[in-house]
C-alpha cells in the first residue's frame, strides 16, 4: 500500500455526500461517475450504462442484465455484488472501483450465498476454505436442524401454515381498563379484515362482530394457535355469500327492470297510429 493511503477510506465522507467512482467496462473502457454514497448498485449500473453509449466499443456490449459488479473488500477479496439493491455505503469496497464482468453460473444461488455472506460477515468460499473439523461439525448439525424445522412447517395443516406465515401480535394480559370503557354493551369489537399489498381488499375490507373474549392463544410444543380462527372465518364466509346473494338480486332485478322498459317501449310503438 502506497504510504499517506488511509485505509477507513468510506469514514471520511458525511451522509449525502458525492464520490467518484471508475468503474470498469468488459470493453477496457474506464467511466468515472460522481455518485452518491447511498446510491444502489442498480442504479450506478443504470447510470453507467447511459454514458457508456457515448463511449467506443459499446455495440460489443450486451444488455446490462448480463454483466454484475466485482470489487476488492476490505479484505482484500474479490466480491461479486449480486444484490444490487445494496448501497454502495453498505458495499464499503476497499477503494472506488467497480468492474463489470460477465454474469455466470446460477443467479438465484450466487445471490443466496451472497445474502448469507452479509449476514454472517463472511463469503462462503472462505468457509470452504478452512480445515476446522469444530466448523464442519456445527454446519452439518444446524442444517440437519433447519432440515427438520422445515420438515415440520410443510406437515402443518393451513391453519398452522398461516400462523407461522403471519403471526399474530396479540398482547396475553388482561384487557386494559381504558379499552374496557370502549367495549360495545355486548362485549363485542369491530374487526376490518384486508390482505396485505392488496388494494382491491382494502377497498372492499370486510367487518363483523367478534367477541371481546374469543382471542385466546394456546402454547401447544412452543405454537401459536388461535383458537378465533374457525370463528372468523365463518364469519366471513357469510358475509361473503350474503354479498354473492345481494350482487346476484341486484343483477336480476336490474334485468327484469330492463325487460320492463324495452316491453312498455314496443307497446307504445305497436298503439302507435303510424306502425301500421
Amino acid at each position: 500500500m502506497p504510504p499517506g493511503i488511509r485505509r477507513n477510506f468510506w469514514d471520511n465522507y458525511e451522509p449525502a455526500s458525492l464520490v467518484n467512482v471508475d468503474c470498469f467496462l468488459p470493453t477496457g473502457v474506464v467511466i468515472q461517475l460522481q455518485v452518491r454514497i447511498e446510491a444502489p448498485l442498480a442504479e450506478i449500473k443504470s447510470r453507467l450504462w447511459r454514458e457508456a453509449s457515448d463511449y467506443p466499443l459499446f455495440n460489443l456490449l450486451k444488455d446490462a442484465a448480463n454483466y454484475v459488479f466485482v470489487c476488492v473488500n476490505q479484505k482484500g477479496k474479490q466480491e461479486e455484488l449480486l444484490d444490487e439493491s445494496r448501497q454502495l455505503i453498505d458495499v464499503r469496497p476497499f477503494r472506488p472501483l467497480l468492474k463489470l464482468i460477465h454474469r455466470k453460473g446460477d443467479k438465484e444461488e450466487k445471490l443466496f450465498n451472497s445474502h448469507i455472506g452479509n449476514l454472517i460477515g463472511k463469503s462462503l468460499h472462505e468457509f470452504d476454505q478452512m480445515l476446522n473439523t469444530e466448523v464442519d461439525d456445527f454446519r452439518r448439525k444446524y442444517r440437519q436442524f433447519a432440515e427438520k424445522i422445515a420438515i415440520e412447517r410443510r406437515q402443518l395443516d393451513w391453519i398452522g401454515r398461516a400462523t407461522y406465515a403471519y403471526p399474530p401480535e396479540i398482547e396475553s394480559t388482561d384487557t386494559h381498563s381504558h379499552i374496557e370503557e370502549k367495549l360495545m354493551e355486548n362485549r363485542r369489537f369491530l374487526v376490518n379484515v384486508a390482505i396485505k399489498n392488496n388494494r382491491a381488499s382494502i377497498k372492499d375490507m370486510h367487518a363483523f362482530n367478534v367477541p371481546a373474549d374469543a382471542i385466546e392463544l394456546k402454547f401447544n410444543d412452543h405454537d401459536k394457535r388461535l383458537v378465533a380462527v374457525e370463528e372468523v372465518i365463518s364469519e366471513l364466509r357469510k358475509q361473503k355469500m350474503a354479498d354473492q346473494a345481494s350482487n346476484e338480486v341486484l343483477a336480476r332485478t336490474t334485468q327484469v327492470t330492463n325487460n320492463n322498459a324495452k316491453l312498455e317501449r314496443f307497446r307504445r310503438v305497436i298503439s302507435s297510429p303510424f306502425f301500421f
